[in-house]
């Protein structure tokens, strides 16, 4: 009964290098949260995402033992910014700009994708991602909601920020569309 309370206290990685990889990592999480100015608790919670063994023959991050795992919008964003499948990628002249190529296909066909993100363009016009088909001739705007887990179901709550980015990407739209 005793041994089974201090199971559910806290973190109990593999012995080892494993183990002793994952404290560090454990150490490492937790001073960047006091250092936040958040509290350290959630590093306690960590439950290993994968059998023993399996963490003894690949590593694994101490983050994804973590029961609440949040993916932060900004990095949603950069990871995508990076990847477009079926095209190849490589940085424009201008930062936040990054031009794909289609794989195998015609040279011509080329997307521009900018990262609005945390910018000017982002505050005037609401939206993280502007995608611009230059084959087509064509412009999409994406905006980033970052989703939470809620009983077990991915869930977005709409609030007021949500609101207001609708109401100034619905401005650009009428503004174009004239």
């Amino acid at each position: 009964m005793l041994s089974e309370l201090e199971q559910s206290l806290g973190m109990h990685p593999p012995a080892g290098a494993v183990g002793e990889k994952l404290n560090l990592e454990k150490d490492a999480v937790g001073m960047l949260l006091e250092a936040a100015g958040m509290e350290r608790d959630v590093v306690e919670s960590w439950q290993s995402p994968v059998a023993p063994e399996v963490l003894e023959a690949r590593s694994v991050p101490f983050l994804a033992g973590l029961p609440d795992l949040r993916q932060i919008e900004d990095q949603q964003i950069v990871h995508d910014y990076h990847r477009f499948p079926g095209m190849t990628g490589m940085d424009a002249i201008q930062v936040g700009w990054r031009i794909y190529r289609r794989s195998g296909g015609p040279s011509g066909h080329r997307l521009f994708v900018y990262n609005a993100n945390r910018h000017s363009v982002e505050t005037v016009t609401g939206v993280d991602m502007i995608y611009v088909n230059e084959f087509t001739g064509s412009v999409t705007t994406v905006q980033y909601k970052r989703m939470r887990k809620e009983a077990g179901i991915w869930t977005y709550r709409y609030d007021a920020t949500a609101e207001r980015e609708l109401e100034r990407m619905a401005m650009v739209d009428k503004s174009v569309l004239r």
